[in-house]
């Protein structure tokens, strides 16, 4: 009986993988090889960009030669994110006790989700299909949801032992995309909770070198691919540039002049600015309604920033920030490291309106559109979320569905909390725990039927 128990178990879990591998791998020959616009810096392997993603790029290059890396590295992609479906899918199923066919149905709407729903509502392949994109979110996506689940593994079993699995996981995809970097401070939480009851001084010990090893190895580990790659002892760029940009939608030409920096990095902030107001890019000018601020917001990020870039290439005698080589770009941007903060708090208020905007709009795409409907019904998604914590915080039998939720809220929330001070909040930035947040309901329906199938039982007996 237990054999054949073990069996069926095994037929399942095979079929189950072998349909995921066949719904990506199919993506190839429907969709082929994506290049986005950032590939280029990838490509390049840029100092501009964290160096994991390169790096892939370069062993495939080595591996498959120039004719074939990128067709070899889409499979690859399509097929670990085939792969982190199935194994999640297989974890929730023994968590959550479900049958072979709500595993399915688990694993289903994930895979749907992740690529072909935001097909649907967005329309463009190469905002979508990232398994099939030369960007970052093609090994990203996959790692999250690793990620996701030995965290929930972890803190569901108090199992310390998957501490090491889950920093791994953790540095790896942060070393890919520099986003991430919320997360050396999401496994401080997490280890004062994995090692609850320990004492104080022992938890504070262990995420202390947790995250200090964790910076340390990071930016160690970029300094020297830029090195190897150019030559260049440096990490990467694209943080400064991207701080100080949101810095700048909210700054005026006045604001530059209290300034203690050199003439040139005055002169170059002040080109910016001047230039941003003439085409009406800054906050000065952006719409009172929220929905038409944060979209003004995100329309004009990426025009100040190149404005600013191609600034710094004009110095350096070039017509183009495409055409500054390594060297050059990190010895251009490196006066403007320190300039971040102290512009940061000289305009303050006007700053943390810009992020408070930016930070609600990571929320809302994470659940849900951009759309006044939209954003309704993200509120109540997340209402809906939090009044199921509230109403099964002393109801063990809910413990793992509290634990999923909780978890996957607290990593929505510190991923549109980074994102507001970095970037934008972008769709593709924003939707990684989009499928997993709304599976929690699922899992809470679920565990809701089985209670009471278990009641009208008791009855009838």
């Amino acid at each position: 009986m237990e054999h054949s128990r073990i069996k069926r178990l095994i037929s399942s879990n095979i079929v189950l993988l072998v349909f995921l591998a066949v719904y990506y791998l199919a993506f190839y020959p429907l969709i082929g090889v994506i290049f986005a616009g950032d590939s280029y810096w990838y490509m390049r392997q840029s100092i501009r960009v964290s160096p994991g993603y390169p790096l892939l790029i370069s062993l495939f290059r080595h591996v498959f030669l120039e004719s074939h890396w990128a067709t070899a590295l889409v499979l690859f992609q399509e097929l670990l994110t085939a792969y982190a479906v199935f194994t999640f899918a297989n974890t929730v199923k023994k968590l959550f006790t479900l049958s072979s066919l709500l595993q399915f149905i688990v694993a289903f709407f994930t895979a749907f989700m992740y690529y072909a729903f935001r097909l649907l509502i967005i329309g463009k392949e190469t905002d979508t299909f990232f398994c099939n994109t030369i960007l970052t979110e093609g090994i990203t996506y996959p790692l999250f949801i690793l990620l996701f689940k030995y965290l929930l593994l972890s803190v569901v079993n108090h199992d310390r032992r998957l501490l090491p699995t889950v920093y791994s996981i953790s540095f790896i995809i942060t070393l890919i995309r520099g986003q991430f970097f919320w997360i050396p401070l999401f496994l401080v939480g997490y280890c004062f909770y994995i090692f609850i009851p320990s004492s104080i001084l022992r938890k504070t010990i262990t995420s202390s070198l947790l995250l200090v090893s964790f910076i340390l190895l990071s930016s160690i580990s970029s300094m020297l691919y830029h090195y190897h790659a150019s030559g260049t002892i440096s990490t990467t760029t694209l943080g400064t540039e991207s701080t100080l940009t949101a810095v700048l939608y909210d700054v005026e030409q006045k604001d530059i002049a209290g300034l203690s920096v050199s003439k040139d990095v005055k002169n170059t902030l002040l080109k910016t600015i001047q230039e941003a107001e003439q085409e009406h890019q800054t906050s000065k000018y952006a719409p009172k309604r929220y929905i038409e601020r944060y979209r003004h917001y995100e329309d004009n990020f990426d025009l100040i920033r190149k404005s600013f870039m191609n600034s710094l290439a004009a110095e350096a005698g070039k017509t183009n920030y495409k055409q500054l080589s390594d060297d050059e770009l990190s010895k251009a941007i490196a006066p403007y490291n320190a300039v971040v903060l102290p512009l940061a708090f000289q305009i303050l208020p006007r700053y943390l309106r810009t992020r408070c905007v930016n930070f609600v709009a990571g929320l809302i795409r994470s659940n849900s559109l951009m759309h006044p409907i939209g954003i309704v019904g993200s509120i109540l998604l997340y209402f809906l979320a939090v009044l199921l914590l509230v109403l099964t915080r002393n109801r063990d039998e809910y413990r793992v569905e509290r634990s999923y939720l909780l978890l996957i809220l607290l990593m929505i929330v510190s991923n549109a909390l980074f994102c507001a001070f970095g970037v934008f909040a972008l769709s593709r930035y924003m939707y990684y725990g989009f499928p997993l947040f709304y599976l929690s309901f699922f899992l809470y329906a679920v565990r809701y039927f089985k209670f009471l199938r278990e009641k009208i039982q008791e009855k009838e007996s």
